[in-house]
């Protein structure tokens, strides 16, 4: 069977810190340009939240350099609840309808086991959607569901496939922990009928940290019947902070019997701990050095949220409403109204500082909007606006 490396040079960093007063409210990545030697910006996310820790919309945006602005690409709506991640929504960007429509979603359940007196919370399923707009209704396309142990560890997590309106197994992964730590990761493809081992993932950990210092990927070899086929390697390196410092991602060369060097990304934080910059290197084989070729720059701002709008000095009346919206709010540098499709129906930009605003919806179909409010800061608040008539 061909063995298909799982990419493992994907770098999650924890962005979002509950409870502090400055969020993330923006991310951009810039790459280096090979003829003016400039980093140039490619990508852009703008994050929204929405009352506090429940919900994260994450507006992303490709740049036009032909244009010299910001093309809208999709959003993903993040729906918190007790921290944990109950549902995911992505949207893409509609250039002829400009609109944002639905393309998948999925929706995560968690369940609870009593051990040792306590309750272990842990995610029992997650169920996977694409849009039909045909039937303007979600299919389900995957659904994988975890098998706990007694402490709440998740032993199997099986993940079947929706063919022709019925569930079939695709991949199963097997785990094996060392102090609530997942060491290891056995990848299993259902093939004729059965579990067919494809790969291993194994990690070791920091003893200061306690985070994860290397994952390593190895093939299964159909001949010593083991999953000891190397294929790569990322190692992590972190601060006196216990912040990440450095990943490194090899290869595995089957020729020299040895890693070849790949990627590198280096991290940097403000006094705060937070980060605000990651460095992307790739190897040059000729040269045998670092070659920068991306930054990924995290800007941080006042947090504002529905919850809080009123201890900002800003507030929305009448609401629900029918004519006209009145929006107290100080240094607004745009007001936008949003449809639950995604589709601008309001927007006023570059307004001029005033104490309060006047937004018209007479001319709205009823229904439930979401009205976004930034300042000249950068920092949004969102909030539900209910329109009759």
């Amino acid at each position: 069977m061909k063995r298909t490396t799982i990419t493992i040079f994907t770098v999650l960093i924890g962005l979002i810190g509950h409870g502090q007063t400055k969020r993330l409210i923006e991310k951009t990545t810039l790459q280096i340009n090979p003829t003016t030697s400039n980093w140039d910006s490619i990508a852009r996310v703008k994050y929204h939240y929405y009352n506090v820790e429940d919900s994260i919309i994450e507006e992303n945006s490709n740049y036009n350099a032909a244009t010299k602005s910001w093309d809208q690409a999709f959003t993903e709506t993040l729906v918190y609840a007790n921290t944990r991640l109950r549902s995911k929504t992505l949207k893409g960007w509609n250039p002829v309808s400009k609109e944002y429509v639905n393309v998948n979603r999925l929706t995560n359940a968690f369940g609870s086991i009593s051990f040792n007196g306590d309750f272990v919370i842990f995610k029992s399923s997650t169920t996977s959607y694409q849009w039909n707009p045909n039937a303007n209704a979600w299919d389900t396309t995957h659904y994988a569901k975890g098998n706990p142990s007694i402490n709440g560890d998740i032993r199997t997590l099986t993940t079947q496939k929706m063919d022709n309106g019925v569930l079939v197994n695709e991949i199963q992964s097997r785990y094996t922990y060392s102090n609530k730590q997942v060491t290891r990761d056995e990848v299993y493809y259902w093939v004729n009928g059965d579990w067919t081992p494809h790969q291993a993932i194994i990690n070791t950990y920091d003893p200061v940290t306690g985070k994860v210092a290397s994952t390593q990927v190895n093939g299964y070899d159909v001949n010593s019947m083991k999953f000891d086929l190397t294929e790569s390697r990322l190692e992590l390196k972190y601060n006196s902070d216990h912040n990440l410092d450095s990943t490194v991602y090899k290869e595995w060369n089957v020729g020299h019997a040895e890693y070849d060097l790949r990627n590198m990304v280096s991290s940097h934080y403000n006094s705060n701990g937070q980060l605000i910059e990651e460095k992307v290197h790739a190897w040059h084989t000729l040269q045998k050095d670092w070659i920068p070729v991306a930054r990924i720059v995290y800007t941080y701002g006042d947090f504002v949220s529905s919850k809080v709008v009123n201890a900002l000095d800003a507030g929305v009346f009448p609401n629900p409403a029918n004519d006209i919206v009145y929006i107290k709010a100080d240094n607004m540098n745009q007001i936008k109204l949003v449809d639950m499709t995604g589709k601008t129906v309001k927007e006023i930009n570059r307004i001029e500082s005033q104490p309060q605003y006047t937004l018209p919806v007479h001319d709205l179909e009823a229904g439930t909007y979401m009205l976004i409010m930034t300042n000249d800061r950068g920092a949004s608040a969102m909030q539900k606006l209910s329109v009759y008539h």
